[in-house]
């Protein structure tokens, strides 16, 4: 009597996997959903098999995707999942991507593909900061902040624009910025105040209701101004959205 051969499932991701790395087998280590471990047990005699004969596969969720900045060649990729550390695709320089919360006087410097919180309290007094957000509570004395992605400005935070580079400003209510000099972003997300001398803004910038812009000249592609927010500054838009009032 010839022994019955029995066939093991996986779920859809160990395949991508075991494939991907050209192998017959599972990698091992990639943990399985509830029903991905259900389907993983043998076939029983009494359990059905579709026409074809072919085996089921579950369906899995990808992981996330982030989008990171290498600090040292300026090369962009993405990256799926979550890990604490990840070596840059074209110069293999390790990069770091925990978050870091800023609580006190800080002389350090930290490069990490996470968020560089720092705190009511926090102050800056020298070393290069670079995140792909940073959130700005504190003071800055010294030192350059490089947010690659967001700087986020909040009601008690400074901004100080010669020792502050990112390419998305977001001014949260109740705080306010001045800009002194000509300055240009990606974009601009005014809930607070901004007063600015001359503004380039690429792409978007909006004013939120309880938001202030003025000073000027502003240039942007698109300009947003939501109800009950405030425009005072001349402006040059390609394209408006929404009700402007001058």
């Amino acid at each position: 009597m010839s022994r019955r051969r029995q066939t093991e499932l996986v779920g859809g991701y160990d395949v991508f996997k075991a494939l991907s790395h050209g192998q017959g087998r599972v990698s091992k280590g990639v943990k399985t959903t509830e029903k991905e471990s259900r389907s993983a047990s043998p076939v029983g005699a009494g359990e059905k098999r579709n026409p074809t004969g072919a085996t089921r596969i579950g369906r899995t969720t990808q992981p996330p995707r982030h989008k990171l900045t290498c600090f040292e060649c300026g090369y962009k990729f993405e990256m799926a999942g979550k890990t604490d550390s990840i070596g840059c695709p074209k110069c293999r320089v390790d990069i770091l991507l925990r978050d870091v919360t800023i609580d006190e006087q800080w002389d350090q410097d930290i490069k990490t593909g996470g968020t560089i919180e720092i705190k009511r309290g926090g102050v800056i007094k020298r070393g290069e900061l670079v995140a792909k957000v940073i959130i700005m509570d504190g003071r800055i004395e010294n030192g350059v902040l490089n947010a690659y992605q967001d700087f986020i400005l909040k009601p008690n935070g400074e901004y100080n624009e010669s020792r502050i580079e990112t390419p998305n400003l977001i001014i949260e209510p109740h705080a306010k910025i001045v800009l002194k000099k000509e300055s240009r972003f990606e974009s601009v997300n005014v809930g607070g105040s901004l007063h600015a001398k001359k503004l380039c803004v690429d792409t978007m910038i909006s004013v939120k209701a309880g938001g202030l812009l003025s000073g000027g000249p502003v240039t942007a592609e698109h300009f947003q101004l939501e109800a009950g927010g405030g425009l005072k500054a001349s402006m040059n838009i390609s394209k408006a959205e929404g009700s402007v009032e001058r």
